[in-house]
């Protein structure tokens, strides 16, 4: 039995990324993304680490995927953000709106704010194709999140559980790096189901 807790938690301990907040104008801005989704998420302790996850793995696909310093900076933002009116109807475009808001007054270039907008008002719509990088990271890093023993462990009291991670496997994802973390985690989503079976 052990030796099975203990498997299961070397799987999240290797789904999980370290990250670096990338200057203090970032840490302003990430204080004040939490500070409004404290406010406006019954759920918010869920969404913040959900947040923290999306962030870590959009700036661990923004270094595979070679990106700049300003590019990563960006994927970091649009994470931070992109879920801070998660509970709200049309919470990508909320979304959207207030980090242009928030990053205007700490006077970012008007190219990184549309771009951190964009990524966010697109991270939830199955139907518009994202034409930027940072837009497919935070897309993927978004959706690498309901997959895996991280996943499994986040949901553990819903009732459907089983059927939910089964639903969840079949996502859509842009990058390679990402697909093969979703090959990885799938892996570890499918051990946790055999688990659920006995």
């Amino acid at each position: 039995m052990f030796e099975g807790i203990n498997k299961f938690l070397a799987r999240v301990k290797e789904e999980n990324f370290v990250f670096v907040i990338p200057n203090e104008r970032c840490r302003k801005a990430m204080a004040i993304a939490i500070t409004e989704m404290s406010k406006r998420n019954k759920n918010f302790v869920n969404l913040l680490n959900h947040t923290f996850r999306v962030a870590s793995v959009s700036l661990y696909l923004a270094q595979k995927e070679k990106q700049t310093a300003a590019s990563k900076e960006i994927c970091f933002l649009a994470a931070i953000f992109h879920d801070v009116f998660k509970e709200e109807e049309n919470h990508e475009v909320m979304g959207g709106d207030f980090a242009e808001k928030i990053l205007k007054s700490l006077k970012y270039k008007p190219d990184v704010i549309e771009k951190v907008a964009e990524s966010i008002a697109y991270h939830n719509n199955n139907e518009k194709i994202l034409r930027t990088i940072e837009a497919k990271i935070l897309w993927d890093a978004d959706k690498l999140d309901k997959v895996g023993a991280t996943a499994f462990l986040r949901r553990m009291d819903e009732r459907n559980l089983k059927s939910r991670l089964e639903k969840d496997k079949n996502v859509f994802l842009y990058l390679d790096f990402s697909k093969e973390i979703y090959r990885k985690r799938t892996e570890h989503t499918n051990e946790c189901l055999v688990v659920l079976k006995k």
